[in-house]
């Protein structure tokens, strides 16, 4: 995700152009679609919510965090 989230911060996009993201059983992104025509994917019906570029770049950090916290707590454990 770190990866993605510095291409995402740096990339020039539309202002149309929106994401959506996919998350696992514990709540963190697995996968993030672009959606370049934002207007069509409307009229789907089981469609997902649309991000900003800003939404998705702090839905990407907060991820990143979520991660990184649970790391740490799993080298707490595994050094106990």
């Amino acid at each position: 995700m770190t990866t993605y989230l510095s291409f995402i911060k740096r990339a020039t996009v539309d202002p149309k152009e929106r994401w959506f993201i996919k998350l696992d059983s514990k709540g963190l992104i697995r996968e993030i679609k672009q959606v370049f025509n934002p207007e069509e994917y409307k009229t789907i019906k089981n469609r997902r919510e649309l991000l900003t570029k800003e939404e998705l770049i702090e839905k990407l950090e907060n991820d990143l965090q979520m991660r990184q916290m649970s790391k740490d707590q799993t080298d707490c454990k595994s050094n106990t």
